[in-house]
C-alpha cells in the first residue's frame, strides 16, 4: 500500500479523485487529468510531490508492478536533483520494485 511520506518539507500526496487530477494538471500544465480512467481501473496510481503546498512533480506508478512509470513537472519538465532525491528515498521505503 502506498502512503504519504515527508522528507523535511517535501510531501507526496495522492491524487485519486478526478478533481484532484484536474487541479494537478492545471497547476503543472500537463495532461495528468486524462489518467482518471486508468486510476479508476487500477492500472495507474498518481502521486503529487509538493513543497510547502506548491505543486512540484507528478509521479505515475504502476500499482501491479510497483514501478515508477514517469515523473513530470511543470510543462512536462524532468524532476530536478532535489526532487529525484526525495522520490528515490520515498520509493526505496514504500515501493517494492525500486
Amino acid at each position: 500500500m502506498l502512503r504519504p511520506f515527508r522528507a523535511k518539507k517535501l510531501v507526496q500526496l495522492f491524487c485519486v479523485a478526478p478533481e484532484d487530477l484536474y487541479k494537478e494538471g492545471k497547476n503543472l500544465n500537463h495532461c495528468v487529468n486524462t489518467y482518471a480512467n486508468k486510476c479508476f481501473e487500477g492500472s495507474s496510481t498518481i502521486v503529487s510531490l509538493r513543497y510547502n503546498d506548491k505543486y512540484r512533480v507528478t509521479i505515475e506508478i504502476n500499482p501491479r508492478t510497483m514501478y515508477i512509470v514517469q515523473v513530470k513537472g511543470r510543462f512536462n519538465r524532468q524532476a530536478n536533483s532535489q526532487e529525484q532525491r526525495v522520490i528515490s528515498q520515498w520509493a526505496k521505503k514504500f515501493l517494492m520494485n525500486f
